[in-house]
């Protein structure tokens, strides 16, 4: 599992870069209207994402346990039935877009000037999206296999090359149009390259449509169904408060809830690295029945998470303000009450990241799925009731209040049910040392000048520097127990050898 923490963690941070200055570049090169209209276009498509059907998550778990067992043809079969599966529903995507093209614009009450260009990005994303679902597959099948190297390279040059291309485009003066057919060549490059990676991952990958096999549709599907349940919950949870903001305030708005939800998927990125290699590891463990072995990964997984829950939510609290004002400008930390509404909400959810993972392995997904879709109905109806109360923090709320109930108030319950871990042994394990390395760091941060407010931006960097190596520390002692710490020695240990190794 190292190598894919450490794939994923250089994926995470260059990305994750990337997607912070990127936003500022968007939004003063379009302006706010123009990047508004193409958060709009992009936030709907992604309810197209639902048409995979929970296909990624059912991809990686079967390869993990078909490749454990080394059962070749099991492997043939679910890669190609899975591509099979996913081109019928690129045909389903462009069946859909003509709909929404008659539809939408109306609906956001749009100019006409805005509505034929909000059906042009309409129509050049669903083409993009139907050529990015085959290479989600992939990038699931890679993961599966424990070929996160490769997975997160696919990443880092899809961001990087993102980045540098959209870049370009604002500074020649394109405009939206250019940014979307910009993006539209890049996946069709990166779907060329993971097919290269999925070859070079699984030589022995035998491609043809014969491999195509109704039992394994049953298998996946049976399996999706629920984690498509879920993604549905996922979509109104996340997805609609756009959509929200564009009916029932203005599109105008959609940039500022952008900003704010973009810093909080960059929060969100600080977990990838644990919950993609732990659901392979753990469906691992689990087809094995090393079921004393998945509780005691749970436990651990937990501790991390609910420690980088912490502590970001510490970091964004307290220096939100500074963080707009440098990302932004100084006139956008007047959405800093947003900022903390989203970030209250998002931290508990994040925490608790490890206990979807095991969920989904044990199967005991129905329940997740349930009060996922339960939780996004609650989320839609509240943001759209405090919404015309509270504008765009009303939305906030709507979101965050149904996320404290049902992550704090259900699903730990019925997780440690379900893995048969006692109350006690789950919050000593993993919550009392995050929480006090959180108020230690904190409490030295505030005698040390690190939580005060920065004159400029290299003081800022250096306070997050700082802040980041004193929660560094503190974890490292205080968190991790010593066969952790030997664990971190041993594969450090390791990697400088290969760095020397490549540099000698």
């Amino acid at each position: 599992m190292f190598r894919g923490f450490l794939s994923t963690w250089a994926g995470l941070i260059i990305n994750g870069v990337i997607a912070f200055l990127l936003t500022r570049v968007l939004l003063h090169g379009l302006g706010d209207f123009y990047y508004s209209l193409w958060i709009l276009a992009s936030t709907v498509l992604d309810y197209y994402g639902l048409l995979d059907m929970g296909m990624r998550y059912s991809m990686q778990r079967f390869v993990a346990r078909y490749g454990g067992a080394n059962e070749r043809q099991a492997l043939n079969e679910t890669f190609m039935t899975g591509m099979a599966m996913i081109a019928c529903i690129g045909a389903v995507v462009f069946a859909l877009c003509a709909v929404l093209l008659v539809f939408l614009p109306r609906f956001f009450h749009l100019s006409p000037q805005a509505s034929s260009l909000f059906r042009l990005l309409l129509i050049i994303q669903s083409v993009t999206l139907a050529l990015d679902f085959p290479a989600r597959i992939m990038g699931a099948y890679l993961c599966g296999l424990h070929r996160f190297d490769l997975y997160n390279a696919s990443g880092i040059i899809w961001g990087v090359s993102r980045g540098l291309v959209f870049w370009l485009v604002i500074h020649m003066g394109g405009k939206v149009t250019a940014i979307a057919l910009a993006q539209l060549g890049i996946v069709v490059c990166i779907f060329l390259l993971d097919s290269i990676f999925v070859r070079r991952a699984d030589p022995g990958l035998s491609i043809g449509w014969k491999y195509t096999s109704w039992a394994r549709t049953k298998e996946l599907v049976q399996f999706s169904f629920f984690v498509f349940v879920s993604d549905v919950g996922d979509r109104l949870r996340f997805y609609t408060d756009v959509i929200v903001i564009s009916r029932v305030l203005t599109v105008a708005l959609a940039a500022p809830f952008n900003v704010i939800t973009r810093l909080m998927e960059i929060f969100k990125m600080a977990f990838f690295p644990i919950t993609g290699p732990l659901s392979t590891e753990a469906n691992r463990l689990d087809s094995q029945k090393k079921y004393e072995e998945v509780r005691s990964l749970f436990l651990r997984s937990t501790k991390i998470c609910a420690l980088i829950a912490f502590a970001g939510t510490a970091v964004l609290v307290l220096h939100g303000r500074d963080i707009l004002r440098f990302w932004i400008d100084e006139a956008f930390t007047s959405n800093y009450l947003l900022l903390v509404v989203l970030t209250i909400g998002y931290c508990v959810i994040l925490m608790q990241a490890p206990s979807n993972v095991f969920l989904y392995v044990r199967s005991r997904h129905k329940a997740l799925a349930a009060w996922t879709v339960a939780e996004g109905i609650a989320n839609l109806g509240l943001s759209i009731y405090w919404a015309r109360q509270y504008g765009i923090v009303g939305v906030a709320m709507g979101t965050t209040v149904p996320m404290l109930i049902v992550r704090l108030g259900i699903q730990p319950f019925y997780t440690l049910h379900v893995l048969d871990i006692p109350w006690g042994e789950y919050l000593l394990k993993s919550f009392l040392r995050p929480a006090l390395v959180t108020a230690g760091a904190l409490g030295l941060a505030s005698v040390s000048g690190l939580l005060g407010r920065p004159a400029n931006f290299a003081t800022f960097a250096g306070m997050l520097v700082g802040l980041g190596l004193l929660f560094a520390a503190l974890s490292y002692w205080v968190v991790a127990d010593r066969q952790e710490r030997e664990s971190l020695r041993h594969h450090g240990a390791r990697l400088i050898q290969r760095v020397r190794a490549q540099h000698a």
